[in-house]
C-alpha cells in the first residue's frame, strides 16, 4: 500500500504526464519519463509496468487519485482583510503650516466580508489623531457593496457552467478518442517492454550460436527453402561448372585470354557465391525466433504511426476545447449588465437558477456606500468629494438613479482651519436619467447643500460661514464605440448677491430657474478616444463657468473661468516608445491654489519613454511641479514651476549579483519675480547604484544641486542586511556639503521584522534637510513605526 501511495504522490507532484489535464469526469493516462510506466489517474485503475516486470493493474482509492474533485466547504460568512497601525513623527510638519514636533497615530482596518460565497461587502475603519491644530482627529467607518467583486462572482458562476456545457458537447467524441488512444498506448508500451526485455537478447544470442555451430551443414538444398521466404523468384537450381573449366577460365582471365565460354563460367561462379551468401544471411534472420522479433518490430512501427495519428487527433480535439473555453472567457469578461448576461444564458443554455437569488437587482446597483465615501459624478456638480453619509448609484435596465447625502470635508486632503470652529458643510444630490452609465445616456442632476466658498488660508475661522448652494445640470453621453465616447453637460446654479449671504430658498430657486441670466451658467464637453491599432489615446475636456456659477467642485467663484485639459498618449515601435503630452489651464485641482482668480497660465507637459528589453530604460519629460520650502525657518510653503527631468535606468546582473544603475537630471525653470521662490533656475544631477546580493542590499548615491547662490553636494551610502528570513536591519549616512564651506551629516536607520501571529513590524528614522531662506539647509527629523498584519 505504501508503494502504491508513493506512485500516486510521484505522479501528482512530477507534472510530467504525457496527456494534458482534462475534466474531472474524463479518465487520463500519462507516460512517465523515467521508464515506460503507464499511469491512469482520476479513476480507480493504475496501470504500471517496469523494465523487468510484466504489466500490472493496481486498484487505488478514488479519493487519493482524484485531487481535482475537491469541493470548497460553503459557509455563511467568510472574513479576511488586514490591520495597520502607523506612528509618524516629524520635527517639521510637512504641511503649508508651520509646526514643530508633529506626532500622528493612524489605525486602519479593512474587512472583506463574503456572505454565502456570493455577496461581497467591504468594511473599513480608520482612526487618526495628532497634536496638530491643523489636522482633524477623525474616526471614519465605511461600508461598501463591492459591485465589481459581485460581478466577478457572477462571471465565475457563468464560467463554471459554460465549462460544463463545453465538456458535455465534446464528451462523447473525446472519451471515444481517448479510449482508442489509451488502448493503443498500452499496446505500444507492452510491445516495447517485450522487445526491450533481456530475454529477447538471450534468445537472439542462442539462435546465432546455434547457427555458427552448424553453419557447415548448410547446403544449397537446405538453404533453398529458407531463401524462398525472402527471395520468391530464386531459381530452383544453379548449374555449377566443372572444376577444371573454372580453373581454365581463371587462367584465361589472368592471361587476358578471355573468351565467351570462360566469361560465362566466371559469371556463374560469381552468381552462385552471391546467392550462397544471401541464403546464409537470410537463414540467420529467418530463423524461428529472430524472424518473429523482426515481424514484431514492424508491427511496433505501424502501431507508433497509428498512435501518433491518434495523439494528433486528440491534441486537435483538446485544442478545440481550449479555444472554445478561451472564447467563452472573453465573452464572459465583457458581460457587464443583466440584459447581456440573460442573453448569454439563453444562447449557451445555462441554468439561471444556479445564479444567486436576486442577481439581476444586485447587478443593477453600481455602488452602495455608508459612512465615508468618495463621490465622483460630473465636472459641473460633484467630483472627488469626500462625503460622510450615504451614497447609492443604480442602473436597472435603461433607468439610471443616484442619491447622495451627508457631510463633506472642506477639502478632500483634510486641511482645515480649526477643528473646533470648522463650519459644517453638507451635500444632497439626486440624479436621474435614461440609458446606461457606461453607454449612451441622458442624466439630470440636482444638488443642494451648505458649502464654504471662502479660502480658509486667507480667512480667520470666525469669519467663515457656509452658504447654501443649489444647482441643476443636464448631461448626455454618446458612446461611438467600445473605445470612444463624447459627453456634454450644461449646469445652472444659485448665487448670492453682493453684500448678502444665505438668501431664502425661494430666491435661490428663482435664480436657478431664471434662464435670462447667463452669469450663473456653465458648460462642459469631454472626449475620450482610443485607437488600439494605432496605439493612440486622446482624452480631455473644456468647460466654461459664469461669474456666479457655484457647485461643490474646487472651481473659483466670482470670476468668469475657462478651463481645459487635453492629454495625448501615443505608442510607437511596438510599444517600446511612448509619448505622453498634455496641456491644461485653470483646472484648480490643487487645494493650495488660491481661489477667486483667473489665470492665463498654460501648464504644458511632455514625456518620452523608451523601453527596450535587455537595454536601459530612458524617459525624458517636461512638466509643472512644486516644492516645499521653509520660510523664515518657521513656515513651509509650496511653489509651482516647470521642470525638465531625465531618467536613465538599467537593471542587469554581474555574476550572481543583481544591479540597478540610475542617472537622473532635473532642471527647474522659475525665477523670483514670477513666484517668489527663493531658489530659481536650479539644476540637480544624481547617480544611484544598487547592489542586490544574497543577504545584503547596498545603495550608493551622489547628488549635485546647483543654483546661483546655493550649491549642495550630497553623498549617501546605505546598507540593508537580511539577518534571518524574518529579520532585516538597515542604516546609512548622508554627507552634505553646502557652498564648499558648510558640512552637515544626515543618517537613516531601519528595522523590519516578520513575526508569526503578530505581523510585519517596521521602524525607521531619517535625518534629512530642507532648504531655508538664508541659503542654508535646515535639519528635519522623521521617525516612523508601523505594524501590518493580514488575516
Amino acid at each position: 500500500m505504501q508503494f502504491r501511495l508513493a506512485i500516486v504522490l510521484l505522479v501528482i507532484s512530477s507534472g510530467k504526464l504525457l496527456a494534458q489535464s482534462m475534466p474531472d469526469s474524463t479518465p487520463r493516462i500519462g507516460l512517465l519519463d523515467m521508464n515506460p510506466r503507464l499511469v491512469r489517474y482520476n479513476d480507480t485503475d493504475w496501470i504500471r509496468s517496469g523494465i523487468c516486470k510484466t504489466l500490472k493493474i493496481t486498484k487505488a482509492p478514488i479519493a487519493v487519485l482524484n485531487p481535482y474533485n475537491t469541493t470548497a466547504k460553503k459557509s455563511f460568512l467568510k472574513i479576511n482583510g488586514n490591520i495597520q497601525y502607523d506612528f509618524l513623527y516629524r520635527s517639521f510638519a510637512d504641511t503649508p503650516f508651520y509646526q514643530k514636533d508633529f506626532r500622528q497615530h493612524t489605525v486602519k482596518t479593512n474587512f472583506n466580508l463574503l456572505f454565502r460565497n456570493r455577496y461581497p461587502i467591504q468594511l473599513t475603519v480608520l482612526h487618526r489623531n495628532s497634536n496638530s491644530p491643523y489636522f482633524r482627529d477623525i474616526t471614519d467607518v465605511s461600508v461598501q457593496f463591492r459591485h465589481r467583486d459581485y460581478i466577478n462572482k457572477i462571471r465565475e458562476n457563468l464560467h463554471n457552467q459554460a465549462i460544463k456545457s463545453v465538456h458535455l458537447k465534446y464528451q462523447a467524441i473525446l472519451q471515444r478518442t481517448e479510449r482508442f488512444y489509451n488502448a493503443k498506448l498500452i499496446e505500444v508500451a507492452e510491445l516495447q517492454q517485450w522487445l526491450a526485455s533481456p530475454a529477447r537478447i538471450q534468445e537472439i544470442i542462442s539462435e546465432k550460436e546455434l547457427f555458427l555451430k552448424n553453419k557447415h551443414s548448410f547446403t544449397y538444398d537446405t538453404l533453398l527453402p529458407l531463401a524462398k521466404l525472402s527471395v520468391p523468384n530464386l531459381p530452383e537450381k544453379v548449374e555449377f561448372p566443372d572444376e577444371e573449366l573454372v580453373k581454365d577460365a581463371i587462367r584465361n582471365k589472368l592471361t587476358n585470354k578471355i573468351n565467351l565460354e570462360s566469361d560465362s563460367i566466371l559469371r556463374k561462379v560469381e552468381n552462385w557465391m552471391q546467392q550462397k551468401a544471401k541464403l546464409i544471411a537470410d537463414s540467420i534472420s529467418n530463423t524461428k525466433t529472430i524472424a518473429f522479433i523482426e515481424i514484431k518490430k514492424k508491427e511496433l512501427g505501424k502501431m507508433k504511426d497509428e498512435l501518433f495519428q491518434l495523439e494528433k487527433n486528440l491534441k486537435g480535439l483538446r485544442k478545440n476545447i481550449a479555444d472554445s473555453l478561451s472564447l467563452l472567457k472573453r465573452e464572459i469578461t465583457r458581460l457587464k449588465d443583466p440584459a447581456a448576461i440573460q442573453e448569454f444564458i439563453q444562447r449557451k443554455n445555462i441554468k439561471a437558477k444556479e445564479l444567486p437569488k436576486g442577481w439581476k437587482s444586485l447587478m443593477a446597483i453600481e455602488s452602495v456606500g455608508i459612512g465615508r465615501n468618495w463621490v465622483d459624478y460630473t465636472e459641473l456638480t460633484v467630483k472627488n468629494i469626500s462625503l460622510t453619509g450615504l451614497n447609492i448609484e443604480a442602473n436597472p435596465g435603461n433607468i439610471y438613479l443616484a442619491f447622495a447625502a451627508g457631510r463633506i470635508n472642506y477639502r478632500f486632503r483634510d486641511f482645515v482651519i480649526d477643528k473646533n470652529n470648522q463650519p459644517r458643510q453638507s451635500l444632497y444630490l439626486l440624479r436621474a436619467g435614461v440609458g446606461k452609465k457606461e453607454g449612451n445616456n441622458f442624466i439630470i442632476s440636482w444638488y443642494d447643500g451648505q458649502r464654504n466658498l471662502l479660502n480658509p488660508f486667507n480667512a480667520a475661522p470666525s469669519n467663515i460661514s457656509p452658504e447654501r448652494v443649489i444647482g441643476i445640470s443636464a448631461e448626455t453621453r454618446l458612446r461611438i464605440s467600445d473605445n470612444q465616447y463624447i459627453s456634454a453637460e450644461f449646469g445652472k446654479s444659485s448665487f448670492h448677491n453682493t453684500g448678502t449671504i444665505n438668501s431664502g430658498s425661494s430666491s435661490l430657486l428663482q435664480k436657478v430657474k431664471d434662464f435670462k441670466d447667463r452669469s450663473n451658467e456653465a458648460y462642459c464637453i469631454k472626449i475620450n478616444s482610443y485607437w488600439p491599432e494605432a496605439g493612440t489615446k486622446v482624452s480631455g475636456y473644456y468647460k466654461k463657468m459664469g461669474e456666479h456659477f457655484q457647485s461643490f467642485n474646487l472651481q473659483p467663484v466670482n470670476s468668469i473661468q475657462e478651463a481645459f485639459h487635453l492629454k495625448l498618449q501615443q505608442h510607437l515601435w511596438n510599444k517600446k516608445l511612448t509619448i505622453d503630452a498634455a496641456i491644461r489651464k485653470n483646472d484648480f485641482s490643487n487645494p493650495f491654489i488660491s481661489q477667486g482668480i483667473s489665470s492665463r497660465t498654460l501648464f504644458k507637459s511632455l514625456q518620452v519613454s523608451i523601453r527596450v528589453p535587455k537595454y536601459p530604460y530612458l524617459t525624458v519629460g517636461f512638466a509643472p511641479s512644486s516644492q516645499l520650502t521653509v520660510v523664515n525657518d518657521q513656515r513651509l510653503e509650496e511653489n509651482q514651476y516647470n521642470t525638465l527631468n531625465a531618467l536613465l535606468s538599467y537593471s542587469y546582473s554581474v555574476k550572481d549579483i543583481r544591479m540597478v544603475s540610475n542617472a537622473m537630471y532635473l532642471k527647474f525653470y522659475n525665477n523670483s519675480p514670477d513666484t517668489g521662490f527663493i531658489y530659481y533656475n536650479a539644476s540637480s544631477f544624481s547617480l544611484t547604484q544598487l547592489f542586490y546580493m544574497k543577504s545584503f542590499e547596498l545603495q550608493s548615491g551622489l547628488t549635485i544641486t546647483a543654483q546661483e547662490e546655493l550649491k549642495v553636494l550630497t553623498i549617501e551610502q546605505s546598507v540593508t542586511y537580511q539577518l534571518k528570513q524574518w529579520l532585516s536591519i538597515g542604516g546609512g549616512l548622508k554627507y552634505n556639503r553646502t557652498n564648499n564651506s558648510n558640512t552637515q551629516w544626515g543618517a537613516t536607520t531601519a528595522l523590519n521584522m516578520i513575526l508569526n501571529r503578530i505581523g510585519t513590524i517596521q521602524m525607521s528614522y531619517d535625518k534629512s534637510f530642507l532648504p531655508g531662506t538664508n541659503r542654508n539647509l535646515l535639519p528635519v527629523h522623521t521617525g516612523r513605526l508601523s505594524l501590518f498584519r493580514s488575516f
